[in-house]
C-alpha cells in the first residue's frame, strides 16, 4: 500500500482502505493505548510521531499498527509497510538503513509501518535505532513492532512512545 503525492483525495485513483474483518479493537481503546486524544494528534508532536509496540508474537501487534494505519488521516501520505519477520539482525538493520534512506527522500508526509524487528546485539541495534531515527527526524510518522527480547533497542530511542504486551491484553 503505498500512495504517491500524484493521486489526489477523492479522485477515483485514491485509493480507499477498508477491512474485510471488523477492527479488533475499539477506537476508544486504541486511543487510550496509543496515548492519543484522537487519531488525527498522532504526529502532531515529536513523541506521538515514533510510536514502538513492544510484545510477545501473537498478541496482535500487527492488528494494532493496521488499525492505526486505518484510522489516522492519511491524505497524501506516502505509506511504507514492511515486515522483518525471519530476518536476521543484520539483514534487518540493513533494510532499516535502506527503508530509512527512501523514506528521507520521500515527499512529506510519510508514514512507516514496521513488523517485527527482531532481536539484535548492540551494533546492530543502534544501527537499527540510527534507521529509525533518521526517519522521524525526516518527519515521518513511525510505528514499529518488537518483541521484549528486543527491547535493547528501545533503550537507543528515548523519544519513543511505548505500549507494551500489558497494553495489549483486552480485558473481558
Amino acid at each position: 500500500m503505498v500512495m504517491a503525492g500524484a493521486l489526489k483525495p477523492g479522485s477515483s485513483e485514491y485509493p480507499r482502505y477498508s477491512r474485510v474483518a471488523p477492527s479488533l479493537y475499539g477506537d476508544d481503546y486504541l486511543l487510550e493505548l496509543c496515548g492519543w486524544s484522537d487519531f488525527a494528534s498522532f504526529g502532531l508532536t515529536p513523541r506521538s510521531r515514533l510510536l514502538a509496540i513492544c510484545a510477545e508474537p501473537n498478541l496482535g501487534a500487527s492488528d494494532v499498527i493496521t488499525d492505526i494505519l486505518l484510522r489516522v488521516p492519511l491524505p497524501g501520505a506516502k505509506v511504507f509497510r514492511r515486515s522483518l519477520l525471519g530476518h536476521d539482525p543484520d539483514s534487518a538493520a540493513a533494510a532499516l538503513v535502506r527503508l530509512a534512506r527512501s523514506v528521507s527522500k520521500a515527499p512529506s508526509p510519510a508514514v512507516v509501518a514496521i513488523d517485527d524487528i527482531p532481536s539484535s546485539d548492540e551494533p546492530d541495534a543502534l544501527r537499527q535505532a540510527k534507521a529509525l531515527r533518521r526517519m522521524w527526524e525526516a518527519g515521518a510518522l513511525v510505528v514499529f513492532s518488537l518483541p521484549p527480547e528486543a527491547g535493547q533497542l528501545l533503550s537507543f530511542l528515548p523519544e519513543c512512545s511505548v505500549v507494551s504486551s500489558r497494553g495489549l491484553l483486552i480485558q473481558s
